[in-house]
Protein backbone atom coordinates (compact mmCIF):
# COMPACT_ATOMS: atom_id res chain seq x y z
CA UNK A 1 0.00 0.00 0.00
CA UNK A 2 0.96 3.30 -0.68
CA UNK A 3 -0.27 6.56 -0.13
CA UNK A 4 -0.95 9.97 -2.00
CA UNK A 5 -1.65 13.20 0.20
CA UNK A 6 -2.65 15.88 -1.92
CA UNK A 7 -3.47 19.23 -0.38
CA UNK A 8 -6.46 20.92 -2.29
CA UNK A 9 -6.35 23.79 -4.40
CA UNK A 10 -6.19 27.35 -4.22
CA UNK A 11 -8.96 29.23 -2.26
CA UNK A 12 -9.64 32.77 -2.27
CA UNK A 13 -9.05 32.67 1.63
CA UNK A 14 -5.53 31.20 0.73
CA UNK A 15 -4.80 34.51 -1.30
CA UNK A 16 -6.15 36.87 1.26
CA UNK A 17 -3.69 35.50 3.82
CA UNK A 18 -7.13 34.25 6.05
CA UNK A 19 -6.92 31.71 7.91
CA UNK A 20 -9.64 28.91 6.84
CA UNK A 21 -9.89 26.10 9.34
CA UNK A 22 -13.24 24.80 8.93
CA UNK A 23 -14.75 27.30 6.93
CA UNK A 24 -16.40 25.94 3.84
CA UNK A 25 -14.51 27.77 0.97
CA UNK A 26 -14.62 26.55 -2.21
CA UNK A 27 -11.45 26.67 -5.27
CA UNK A 28 -10.73 29.67 -6.74
CA UNK A 29 -9.86 29.37 -10.65
CA UNK A 30 -6.04 29.10 -9.77
CA UNK A 31 -7.08 26.28 -7.31
CA UNK A 32 -9.22 24.75 -9.99
CA UNK A 33 -6.00 25.02 -12.34
CA UNK A 34 -3.70 23.22 -9.58
CA UNK A 35 -5.73 20.66 -9.04
CA UNK A 36 -5.49 19.69 -12.68
CA UNK A 37 -2.07 19.89 -13.07
CA UNK A 38 -2.14 17.92 -9.98
CA UNK A 39 -4.26 14.86 -11.82
CA UNK A 40 -1.89 15.00 -15.13
CA UNK A 41 0.73 14.07 -12.74
CA UNK A 42 -1.64 11.11 -10.97
CA UNK A 43 -2.83 10.36 -14.43
CA UNK A 44 -0.53 7.19 -15.09
CA UNK A 45 -0.88 5.92 -11.03
CA UNK A 46 -3.41 3.41 -10.77
CA UNK A 47 -5.09 4.74 -8.26
CA UNK A 48 -7.53 2.22 -5.77
CA UNK A 49 -9.70 5.04 -4.67
CA UNK A 50 -9.89 8.46 -2.88
CA UNK A 51 -10.72 9.58 0.39
CA UNK A 52 -10.94 13.61 0.99
CA UNK A 53 -12.38 15.46 3.53
CA UNK A 54 -15.44 16.52 3.69
CA UNK A 55 -14.96 20.50 3.00
CA UNK A 56 -15.50 21.36 -0.50
CA UNK A 57 -12.38 23.02 -1.54
CA UNK A 58 -11.08 19.08 -0.72
CA UNK A 59 -13.83 17.67 -2.94
CA UNK A 60 -13.38 19.28 -5.97
CA UNK A 61 -9.92 19.15 -5.87
CA UNK A 62 -10.78 15.00 -5.87
CA UNK A 63 -13.17 15.15 -8.51
CA UNK A 64 -10.83 16.55 -10.60
CA UNK A 65 -7.84 13.98 -9.38
CA UNK A 66 -10.37 11.37 -10.17
CA UNK A 67 -11.25 12.73 -13.67
CA UNK A 68 -8.75 9.75 -15.21
CA UNK A 69 -9.33 7.56 -12.97
CA UNK A 70 -13.29 6.94 -12.09
CA UNK A 71 -12.50 5.28 -8.78
CA UNK A 72 -14.93 5.66 -5.55
CA UNK A 73 -14.36 8.34 -3.55
CA UNK A 74 -14.70 8.47 0.10
CA UNK A 75 -15.89 11.42 2.58
CA UNK A 76 -14.30 10.89 6.09
CA UNK A 77 -14.54 13.60 8.92
CA UNK A 78 -11.64 12.83 10.08
CA UNK A 79 -9.82 14.40 7.22
CA UNK A 80 -11.70 17.88 8.31
CA UNK A 81 -9.18 20.65 8.65
CA UNK A 82 -8.39 21.28 12.10
CA UNK A 83 -10.54 23.69 13.45
CA UNK A 84 -8.90 27.28 14.27
CA UNK A 85 -11.93 28.52 16.05
CA UNK A 86 -12.55 32.78 16.60
CA UNK A 87 -9.12 32.50 14.08
CA UNK A 88 -11.11 31.41 11.16
CA UNK A 89 -11.86 34.47 8.45
CA UNK A 90 -9.08 36.45 10.36
CA UNK A 91 -6.36 37.65 8.59
CA UNK A 92 -2.45 35.93 9.03
CA UNK A 93 -0.80 39.32 9.67
CA UNK A 94 -2.98 40.36 12.46
CA UNK A 95 -1.15 37.43 14.07
CA UNK A 96 2.28 37.64 13.19
CA UNK A 97 4.74 37.41 14.62
CA UNK A 98 3.74 35.40 17.09
CA UNK A 99 5.14 32.39 19.20
CA UNK A 100 1.32 31.51 19.29
CA UNK A 101 0.99 29.82 15.30
CA UNK A 102 4.12 27.53 16.14
CA UNK A 103 2.71 26.98 19.43
CA UNK A 104 0.08 25.87 17.87
CA UNK A 105 2.06 22.62 16.92
CA UNK A 106 3.24 21.91 19.79
CA UNK A 107 2.40 18.99 22.11
CA UNK A 108 3.39 19.95 25.46
CA UNK A 109 0.58 23.14 24.98
CA UNK A 110 -2.56 21.49 25.88
CA UNK A 111 -4.95 24.06 24.34
CA UNK A 112 -6.02 26.92 23.19
CA UNK A 113 -8.97 27.98 24.63
CA UNK A 114 -8.67 31.17 24.24
CA UNK A 115 -9.48 31.30 20.88
CA UNK A 116 -11.42 27.38 20.96
CA UNK A 117 -8.55 26.05 18.76
CA UNK A 118 -8.81 22.05 17.79
CA UNK A 119 -6.67 20.74 20.55
CA UNK A 120 -3.17 19.04 18.27
CA UNK A 121 -3.82 15.79 20.27
CA UNK A 122 -7.27 15.56 19.54
CA UNK A 123 -6.23 16.43 15.57
CA UNK A 124 -3.69 13.58 15.88
CA UNK A 125 -5.71 11.48 17.55
CA UNK A 126 -8.71 11.66 15.02
CA UNK A 127 -5.76 11.40 12.00
CA UNK A 128 -4.57 8.20 13.84
CA UNK A 129 -8.02 6.76 13.91
CA UNK A 130 -8.45 7.77 10.30
CA UNK A 131 -4.89 5.69 9.30
CA UNK A 132 -5.27 2.80 11.70
CA UNK A 133 -8.84 2.27 9.92
CA UNK A 134 -7.15 2.34 5.88
CA UNK A 135 -4.58 0.24 7.15
CA UNK A 136 -6.76 -2.74 8.49
CA UNK A 137 -8.29 -2.42 4.75
CA UNK A 138 -5.86 -2.20 2.55
CA UNK A 139 -2.06 -2.87 4.50
CA UNK A 140 -1.88 -6.62 3.21
CA UNK A 141 -2.78 -5.13 -0.41
CA UNK A 142 -0.76 -3.71 -3.00
CA UNK A 143 -3.01 -0.23 -4.34
CA UNK A 144 -2.39 3.59 -4.21
CA UNK A 145 -4.59 5.16 -1.92
CA UNK A 146 -5.07 9.17 -2.82
CA UNK A 147 -5.94 11.54 0.56
CA UNK A 148 -7.19 14.84 0.05
CA UNK A 149 -6.95 17.02 2.65
CA UNK A 150 -5.80 20.25 4.18
CA UNK A 151 -2.06 22.24 5.44
CA UNK A 152 -2.80 21.23 8.81
CA UNK A 153 -4.38 17.77 8.31
CA UNK A 154 -1.16 16.91 5.76
CA UNK A 155 0.94 18.00 8.39
CA UNK A 156 -0.88 15.87 10.84
CA UNK A 157 -1.19 12.97 8.90
CA UNK A 158 3.05 13.07 8.36
CA UNK A 159 3.16 12.88 11.90
CA UNK A 160 1.59 10.16 12.31
CA UNK A 161 3.10 8.01 9.56
CA UNK A 162 6.65 9.17 10.77
CA UNK A 163 7.39 11.52 8.07
CA UNK A 164 8.50 14.43 10.56
CA UNK A 165 11.30 15.92 8.30
CA UNK A 166 8.30 16.30 5.57
CA UNK A 167 5.56 17.49 8.59
CA UNK A 168 7.92 20.23 9.01
CA UNK A 169 8.13 21.45 5.44
CA UNK A 170 5.55 23.73 3.63
CA UNK A 171 2.53 22.20 2.03
CA UNK A 172 1.51 24.09 -0.82
CA UNK A 173 -1.63 24.06 -2.79
CA UNK A 174 -2.33 21.37 -5.10
CA UNK A 175 0.81 19.52 -3.75
CA UNK A 176 1.34 15.97 -3.71
CA UNK A 177 3.39 13.93 -1.52
CA UNK A 178 4.51 10.34 -2.21
CA UNK A 179 4.44 7.99 0.82
CA UNK A 180 5.51 4.30 -0.07
CA UNK A 181 4.43 1.53 2.50
CA UNK A 182 3.71 4.10 4.99
CA UNK A 183 4.40 2.83 8.56
CA UNK A 184 1.86 4.35 11.88
CA UNK A 185 4.13 5.71 14.49
CA UNK A 186 1.97 6.43 17.75
CA UNK A 187 2.44 10.09 19.05
CA UNK A 188 -0.28 10.75 21.40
Amino acid sequence: MNFYLIRHGETSWNIEGRFQGCTNNRLNFTGIEQSCVASRKLKNTPIHCFYSSPLQRCYETCQILNIFHRVPIYIDNRLQERSLGVLEGKFYKDYLPSPFLTQMWDMSIPDFTVYHIETLSHLLDRTHQFLEDVFCQYSHLDVNIGIVAHGALNRALLMCLGEQSLANTPIENGQITYIPNPKIENLL
